[in-house]
């Protein structure tokens, strides 16, 4: 179009220059072509005077909660810029479109803030951007479109429920955990002081209130247990060999990441090991001990993006990967079904000195799978709105 516009305006002026000896019209002629050249570098240049760039809060949300997401549109130059359309692109799973467009005029040297809202649809990492820009000159003779890579990757983690119906084990001595039975106390939690009496710990004592009483008292603690968990999540595609299995191994990972969360908000150490595929490579994904808020980030971020394996048995992790975990460590186990073989490696896990939870998912309620007359705790998880049910077997 542009290059038959040219060739056209240049047979034309030079039919004029040669043939036609009127003023008048060679001035139209030559007034139309300027014309034509003023669009084209407009369209050329205009689009190198627009900066664009994306800010986000976050690149890590929740399912179903709304986040904002800026585009800052800035005209660098002294010349002002005409109507020009901005299409950003948007994954199907953040947004109930694939593109936001705008519609944009600015002056010199102006700034706007474009937004719009988006949440997750789904746990995944998905992608906002690019964005395209689309200029055209002012009478639609040239145009051009530009693409921005303001790219994005957007965590979605599973969706959290509060868990109920199951009871904490521990067999270490710290921790946060009321314990009904106080034989241990933690020495970081105070609930208290009495006056000294005979028979009291001298490291007790609580040197600044005795101070100004002018009388001794010690501190008195809360009884508690620490429960150091380790959450061994089977995502074996092989063991999800049911109808719908897809929406089971979703309610398998949310189990997980909200037992993890209940963990979490006990103040506990905690640490998953999953059989399970990222990227498309089938591993054994481990996250060690420890606590805090990046820690429960990390191990979320990898239940976000984890998908089932296909090659990897759940026995394998209980007869292989398990060996020379720290004595004490509770055992939550979270999949749909256990063989024998697997049921007997955590008796042996038991024996060693290990408290074991099972957590069944599925369609499928086993009964094979109650294992409380040799000390394990086994439920079936049951969802109900914002709640997961820990139902005992």
């Amino acid at each position: 179009m542009q290059r038959r516009l040219w060739i056209t305006f240049g047979i034309l002026m030079g039919i004029v220059s040669l043939v036609i000896d009127l003023p008048g019209i060679k001035i139209v002629l030559y007034a139309s072509c300027l014309f034509l050249l003023i669009n084209w570098l407009y369209v050329r240049y205009a689009p190198r005077w627009i900066s664009l760039k994306r800010f986000l809060e976050t690149t890590q949300v929740f399912s179903t909660l709304s986040e904002d997401n800026f585009l800052h549109v800035s005209n660098t130059s002294f010349l002002p810029i005409g109507y020009f359309f901005i299409s950003d692109a948007i994954d199907i799973h953040l947004a109930p479109r694939q593109s936001y467009p705008f519609l944009l005029t600015l002056s010199p040297h102006q700034r706007q803030m474009l937004s719009y809202n988006f949440s997750g649809r789904r746990r995944g990492k998905f992608t906002i951007g690019p964005t395209r820009l689309f200029l055209s000159d002012f009478v639609g003779w040239f145009d051009t479109e530009i693409e921005y890579d303001t790219r994005k990757s957007i965590i979605v983690y599973p969706t959290l429920f509060r868990l109920a119906g199951h009871k904490y084990r521990s067999m270490q001595p710290f921790g946060v955990i009321k314990n009904p039975m106080p034989i241990f106390e933690d020495p970081t939690l105070i609930t208290g002081l009495k006056e000294y009496t005979i028979g009291d710990e001298i490291r007790r004592i609580n040197w600044k209130v005795s101070a100004k009483q002018g009388k001794f008292y010690v501190n008195t603690y809360q009884p508690a247990i620490s429960s150091a968990s380790l959450v061994l999540l089977n995502l074996a595609d092989e063991d999800y060999s049911f109808h719908n299995k897809d929406y089971y191994i979703e309610r398998a990972i949310e189990v997980a990441a909200s037992l993890l969360r209940e963990l979490f908000l006990l103040r506990q150490e905690m640490a998953f090991m999953i059989n399970g595929r990222i990227d498309n490579v089938d591993e054994v994904i481990t996250n060690d001990l420890g606590k805090g808020d990046a820690h429960l980030t990390s191990m979320l971020s990898h239940l976000a993006v984890v998908e089932s394996s296909r090659g990897i048995p759940f026995r394998e992790i209980l007869a292989k990967h398990l060996k020379g975990i720290s004595w004490g460590v509770s055992l939550f186990v979270i999949s749909p079904r256990l063989s024998p073989e697997c049921i007997q490696h955590l008796i042996n896990l038991y024996h060693s000195g290990h408290s074991i939870t099972i957590i069944q998912v599925g369609p499928e309620i086993s009964k094979d799978l109650s294992l409380w007359n040799i000390g394990f705790q086994s439920y079936y998880a049951e969802h109900e709105a914002t709640l997961i049910q820990l139902n005992r077997l």
